[in-house]
């Protein structure tokens, strides 16, 4: 990936973001047969290709986020921040985008209560998504050797060298607890947690996965939100809100974060 410039990325999503408040933003039909429509379907086909191109995800949300599509922006640079979790204009740039999505949230639900944040389970996912699980076992199973292997030299080191190596079956302990917490959590976040966007402007809930069940806003329900997803039935998906609350939505209004190799 190409080095990022942290603030000129945040600075260009700021752009695009300011300009779709000011109507300046192209609209999709009129994008379709411009060089911004072609290279936002480039964009789409090299994601498709790459699922995990850092830098095309990104250019993707930039795009996106041009054309006022706020949820499906904020979706690309989810997915940009988790292919590359160190990079400092991600952040900037989801950082920017969250804000907005929170902005445009408090306009629409007004007085009604909102919940800020998100679930713990989804902060957990979060916390251990940084990495794949691969890297803790890794940390896990190199502690491991290390703890060993000074083990065995501190029972035939005298002095110095015994306090070197009691030092460093210290640290090699410390790292076999990181990897196997760090291990443990990834696993089960990856199993038990599938965090989602909402990728559509007022989305409606229902009680049921059904047509005739009446449909209705929720505050804690809005484009560009990450809720996690629960049961699929048919064309309709499972959500549950920061709130605790459970309710359906149409398949296509909440898109998955996480591609196939996490």
């Amino acid at each position: 990936m190409r080095p990022c410039r942290p603030r000129a990325r945040a600075r260009a999503l700021l752009a695009a973001v300011t300009a779709c408040l000011l109507s300046l933003g192209v609209p999709a039909a009129a994008a379709e047969g411009s060089g911004e429509g072609r290279d936002l379907a480039w964009l789409q086909e090299r994601v498709a290709e790459a699922p995990h191109d850092a830098d095309a995800l990104y250019n993707l949300a930039r795009r996106y986020a041009e054309q006022d599509a706020l949820g499906v922006a904020i979706l690309q640079l989810e997915r940009a921040h988790r292919a590359a979790p160190r990079d400092r204009g991600i952040d900037d740039a989801l950082a920017i985008a969250r804000a907005e999505a929170s902005r445009r949230r408090a306009e629409a639900v007004g007085s009604a209560v909102m919940v800020e944040g998100e679930s713990p389970r989804i902060a957990r996912w979060r916390f251990f998504g940084g990495l794949q699980v691969g890297v803790y076992a890794a940390t896990l199973l190199l502690g491991v050797w290390l703890a060993c292997g000074a083990l065995v030299l501190a029972r035939r080191s005298a002095g110095t060298r015994r306090d070197l190596a009691g030092w460093a079956v210290g640290a090699g302990v410390l790292s076999a607890l990181i990897g196997a917490i760090g291990w443990v959590g990834a696993t089960w976040t990856a199993a038990e947690v599938t965090p989602g966007v909402v990728v559509v402007a007022e989305p409606r809930w229902r009680d049921a996965p059904d047509d005739l069940a009446p449909a209705r806003r929720s505050p804690n329900l809005y484009e560009g939100g990450v809720v996690e997803l629960g049961e699929t039935r048919e064309a309709w998906q499972e959500l549950l809100l920061v709130d605790g609350t459970r309710g359906w939505v149409a398949l296509d209004e909440v898109v998955p974060i996480a591609t196939s190799r996490r």
